[in-house]
């Protein structure tokens, strides 16, 4: 993921599918943002500078998925 700004974009990495290009901002109170893909959106809350928890959501076709995860930074 990068940022510039308040804006961030980058491209998701997940096994059996397809790099997905994402865009997304971070909320004016800096504790939220959202991002979008071509088919979803996340939701996400800012927990520090290390880790962010994340909601997903997804409809395509007759497929429904939602997602819950933490993402951390590694070092």
């Amino acid at each position: 993921m990068k940022q510039q700004d308040k804006f961030l974009y980058g491209t998701f990495t997940v096994p059996m599918r397809n790099d997905t290009k994402f865009i997304g901002v971070i909320s004016t109170d800096n504790k939220s943002a959202y991002l979008a893909d071509k088919d979803g959106f996340l939701d996400c809350q800012i927990v520090n500078n290390d880790q962010i928890n994340m909601v997903y959501r997804q409809v395509t076709g007759n497929k429904t998925d939602v997602i819950v995860g933490t993402w951390t930074r590694l070092k």
